[in-house]
């Protein structure tokens, strides 16, 4: 498996080139997404198996199982990044420390006779016989013997010197200052068919013994004693057959086998941590095919354990007695599997979503999820790998959320010429979230009414000449993305009526375009971003009315074109607003309480604040009159939170850009408001969130770096968030 963590990492980086790690955890890794429609968006991966250890300060460090050099003591190879410490020579002599920083404790089993030099590999040793070979094998959290018994002539009984260093053995458990820390699990077989079959361990006279019966069974045949030092692990995943439940077998079976012979499988996900009020998207399951598996149709039908203290089942009955989740996923005429392939289940976006409504995951908590037979044809069936594998990793749970939108999703509304609408009216106490509603001529509205009492996303909404608007009506906490009217096209969204907050991204009118959202009333907090008008469009968001406060970033129009925003009254900051030649003024009329937040008169046009390249911190613009802020119970709730945002880059990625928030009145710098980068091309970088003093400071956006490199900084922002 060598370095699953950094595995995790390049496939979602594929997908999203932006993602940061922002958390780690011995088994779970949660990665930084970029926002959806302005609300802050992540990623997290929970395994069976761990994906991170401690280094000796604490660290949460990757695991990576290859061997390094050692050359003390006799050994010739260790591990270097393991939550154990191994060690081995040429002769199979191993000694485990079950922890890696306490050389104190440690069991030591010998070699076997005449096996020659071995081969060396990332994470083994192997000694390959005319009749057997042996192999070594390091993983994440186990240290495996496996003997491959090629032929009859083989040997079915293996015996190795073994000694106890500052541990006890009870039974297969090793203790140390009894607590167990290391398992020595029973060992088991499989042969060239795929049959199963336990094999015997005994400890007698300073030695372990591991027997094989072969009879019946067909050469080759892998025999797999195994030392694990987590010793609870290998019970978070299960598979049912035939009545009995099994937990220690290196492969799970899902489907049915002989006629009536059903397999179910099940897995425990450790300590998911999702804060509250979020949506989920885009979750599955992603298994790792421990043989090749052609056999059709093999169906499947995924529930979550619905309880907020789910715990591994131990037996048939206990499994049957799980509560499951109103909603489920179907995984149906899954495709031939082949063996070390990764493969996902179908999206498991609803069952997430219906836990996470149900239960608190802000501390961390357990998701259980099961997958059992649906009607699988005799012989269908799908084995992905267990904890126990000796080569391939366990199950994997992938979750993305985002803040907002809760309970009501709606994706990919399309209305077709003189349609009726597909969904007439959606009205829900929770969050809606609208992604892709088109519509084309003469089509009826995709979604003529909305009303909810917390917040509405709409992204992605297009309307073509002559289409009626996909969304007339929008009330309450609105964030609309990618917005797009074409000549002659009605208003995507014609009116936005909101009693909290507005957030706008993307707006964009081409030529003789009516204006994607022609009015947004507010009487909480309009944010707008990226709102474009090219020559000869209507103005993309014509009246803006707001009793609080209006932030707009990144407002261009083209030359001829409409002012994106021509009237914003009350309680108005602006950053980062630039009109090129001719353009109508990005906002001409500004009126009552406008605060420019950020932007001194000459820096409208966005332009990057000069490059610095000492170590100190400064202000941006450097001749910037402050940011005033008032924070009191008149605008803001209790509960309110700040975020400072601002585009950086610095010239080399080896040196870090900061930036940070300063009270002026105060004469110090705001706690949790520094948030830095090593980006060298401009990225959005936001702090975490952070309280303000209350009632009226003044405030400067200040950046600075290492020295070594220069930087640069655009178009800050202090962000006000509430529940």
């Amino acid at each position: 498996m060598a370095n699953r963590a950094a595995g995790i990492r390049a496939s979602l980086l594929a997908a999203h080139p932006e993602a940061t790690v922002v958390e780690r955890g011995e088994r779970h890794i949660v990665h930084r997404l970029a926002d959806l429609g302005g609300r802050p968006r992540f990623a997290l991966d929970a395994s069976i198996g761990a994906l991170h250890y401690q280094d000796a300060g604490g660290v949460w460090q990757e695991i990576d199982d290859d061997l390094v050099d050692d050359g003390a003591e006799g050994f010739t190879v260790k591990t270097a990044a393991t939550p154990y410490l191994l060690r081995a020579d040429g002769a199979g002599k191993r000694r485990l420390y079950p922890n890696r920083h306490d050389l104190t404790r440690y069991i030591e089993l010998g070699g076997l006779p005449a096996l020659g030099t071995p081969q060396r590999g990332p994470n083994y040793l192997l000694w390959d016989r005319p009749n057997f070979a042996v192999r070594i094998r390091t993983a994440p959290e186990t240290l495996k013997f496996v003997a491959i018994l090629k032929n009859a002539s083989a040997p079915t009984s293996f015996s190795f010197d073994a000694s106890l260093v500052g541990l006890m053995r009870q039974g297969q458990l090793l203790l140390a200052d009894g607590v167990p820390v290391a398992r020595i699990r029973k060992p088991s077989a499989v042969d060239a068919e795929g049959i199963e079959r336990e094999a015997a361990i005994s400890f007698a006279g300073g030695k372990i013994t591991v027997s094989l019966d072969t009879t019946g069974l067909v050469f080759p045949i892998e025999l797999d004693p195994t030392i694990e030092v987590s010793v609870d692990a290998g019970a978070n995943d299960y598979v049912t057959l035939d009545g009995v439940l099994y937990s220690d077998d290196p492969a799970l079976s899902m489907g049915q086998n002989t006629a009536g012979s059903v397999r179910n499988i099940g897995a425990l996900f450790p300590l998911v941590t999702i804060p509250a009020s979020r949506t989920a998207s885009n979750c599955y399951i992603q298994l790792v095919a421990a043989f090749a598996n052609t056999e059709t149709i093999c169906n499947v039908r995924a529930y979550g354990n619905d309880t907020v203290t789910p715990a591994a089942p131990t037996t048939q009955a206990e499994f049957d007695a799980l509560v499951k989740t109103t909603k489920y996923a179907d995984w149906s005429a899954i495709p031939a599997w082949t063996a070390a392939t990764s493969y996902n289940s179908p999206d498991l976006s609803e069952i997430v979503q219906e836990l996470l409504n149900s239960y608190d995951y802000s501390s961390g908590a357990y998701m259980q999820f099961m997958l059992y037979n649906n009607g699988s044809s005799v012989y269908a069936r799908r084995r992905p790998a267990a904890f126990e594998h000796t080569t391939y990793a366990p199950p994997l749970l992938h979750i993305e959320y985002s803040t907002g939108g809760v309970n009501a999703s709606i994706d990919a509304v399309v209305a077709t010429a003189a349609a009726a609408a597909p969904i007439a009216t959606v009205t829900t106490t929770r969050n809606v979230s609208i992604e892709a509603l088109p519509a084309t001529a003469a089509a009826a509205v995709p979604l003529p009414a909305v009303s909810t009492g917390v917040t509405v996303s709409i992204e992605a909404v297009p309307a073509t000449a002559d289409a009626a608007a996909p969304i007339p009506a929008v009330s309450i906490s609105v964030t609309i993305s990618a917005v797009v009217a074409s000549a002659g096209a009605a208003a995507p969204i014609p009116a936005v009526a909101t009693v909290r907050n507005v957030s706008v991204d993307a707006v964009v009118a081409t030529a003789d375009a009516a204006a994607p959202v022609p009015a947004i009333s507010v009487t909480g907090t309009v944010s707008i971003e990226a709102v474009a008008a090219t020559a000869g469009a209507a103005a993309p968001i014509p009246t803006v009315t707001v009793v609080r406060h209006v932030s707009v970033a990144a407002v261009t129009a083209t030359a001829a074109a409409a002012a994106p925003v021509p009237t914003i009254s009350v309680g108005v900051a602006i950053t980062a607003v630039a009109a090129s030649a001719s353009a109508a003024a990005p906002i001409p009329a500004l009126s009552v309480g406008v605060t420019i937040s950020a932007v001194a008169a000459a820096a409208i046009a966005a332009a990057l604040a000069p490059s610095i390249g000492a170590a100190e911190w400064q202000a941006w613009p450097s001749d910037a009159e402050p940011i005033v802020l008032y924070v009191g119970a008149a605008l803001y709730p209790a509960a309110t939170v700040f975020y400072l945002e601002a585009y950086v880059k610095t010239n080399n990625a080896a040196y870090a850009v900061r930036i940070r928030l300063y009270n002026a009145t105060d004469g110090e710098d705001i706690a949790d408001s520094e948030a830095e980068s090593t980006e060298t091309t401009l990225t959005r970088l936001r702090s975490s969130s952070f309280a303000l003093p209350s009632p009226s400071k003044n405030y400067y956006l200040q950046f600075g770096g290492d020295p070594g490199a220069t930087y640069n900084c655009k178009g800050g922002r202090v962000i006000a968030e509430w529940a």
